[in-house]
C-alpha cells in the first residue's frame, strides 16, 4: 500500500516536470527521500485527490438533479425549497430520519416535502407502499403525509396490519384499499425505482434538493445544509 501511495506520487511529480522521465530512478530516491523526510505530504496528496473526487460527484450529482428535475419536484412551487425524499417503511435508518427531518421543517417551514415510495426490502415492503401510495391518491397529500408521519414514528408491528392502521388514523380503508390494488399504483412504485437507480440511490433512506443528492442516512444539519441559501430565501444575505 504504502509503495502504491509513492508512485501515486512519483507519478505526479513526473508530471510537473515533464523534462524527467517519471521512471528515472535518479527521481524516483529523491522523490522517495523527501516523503520519507516529510510524509505528511502524502495524507496532503490523499486530501487533495479525495477533495478533487468530491467535487467531481458534486458536480455528476448537480447534472443528475437538472436532468431529472420534473420527476423529482413535479410541480415547483414557486420557489419554495422542495425535500425529497425515497424511503422503505421497514427501513430502521428511514424511521431514524424522521424527527430528523421534522427538525428541519421547523428550521424551515417553507420546505415542501415529497415522499416517494422506493421499497426494496422484501414483499412486506411493497405492501405498505402500495397502500400508503394508494392512501395520498385518495385521501390527498396532507392525510398522506399526517399518516407517513404516524407510521414512520409508530411501532412497527402497524405494518403487520394496514387496514386497522388506517381506520386508527381516521380513514375508510375499503377505497384505499381497493386504489393499492389499481395497476396505476404499482406502476408509479417501479417509475420510482427507476429514477432511484439514475440518481445512483440504491438504498433508503436518500434524500434530494435542487443540488445535493445524499444517499443514505442524514442528521437535520446535514440535511439543512443540502437547502441551497437560494432555496432557504437567503439569497443576497
Amino acid at each position: 500500500m504504502a509503495m502504491g501511495i509513492v508512485r501515486i506520487v512519483v507519478t505526479g511529480f513526473g508530471l510537473l516536470l515533464p523534462s524527467v522521465s517519471a521512471s528515472d530512478p535518479a527521481l524516483d530516491a529523491a522523490v522517495r527521500d523527501t516523503l520519507l523526510r516529510n510524509p505528511e505530504i502524502i495524507l496532503e496528496a490523499l486530501a487533495l485527490l479525495e477533495a478533487r473526487d468530491v467535487a467531481a460527484q458534486v458536480a455528476t450529482d448537480r447534472s443528475l438533479i437538472e436532468q431529472n428535475a420534473a420527476a423529482l419536484f413535479g410541480d415547483k412551487d414557486g420557489e419554495a425549497p422542495v425535500l425529497v425524499e425515497f424511503i422503505d417503511y421497514q427501513c430502521s435508518y428511514c424511521r431514524q430520519a424522521e424527527p430528523q427531518v421534522q427538525a428541519l421543517l421547523a428550521r424551515e417551514p417553507g420546505t415542501v416535502r415529497r415522499v416517494l415510495q422506493f421499497p426494496i426490502l422484501g414483499e412486506a415492503s411493497v405492501q405498505a407502499a402500495l397502500v400508503m401510495e394508494a392512501l395520498r391518491q385518495v385521501e390527498g397529500e396532507d392525510a398522506y403525509l399526517t399518516a407517513h408521519h404516524a407510521l414512520m414514528s409508530g411501532d412497527r408491528r402497524e405494518l403487520q396490519n394496514l387496514p386497522q392502521f388506517l381506520l386508527d388514523q381516521g380513514f375508510d380503508p375499503a377505497p384505499i384499499l381497493a386504489m393499492a390494488e389499481d395497476e396505476s399504483i404499482r406502476s408509479q412504485i417501479t417509475t420510482t425505482h427507476g429514477l432511484a437507480r439514475t440518481l445512483g440511490i440504491s438504498g433508503t433512506p436518500g434524500f434530494v434538493t435542487s443540488t445535493v443528492i445524499i444517499r443514505g442516512y442524514a442528521d437535520v444539519e446535514r440535511l439543512e445544509a443540502a437547502l441551497t441559501p437560494q432555496d432557504r430565501g437567503l439569497a443576497g444575505d
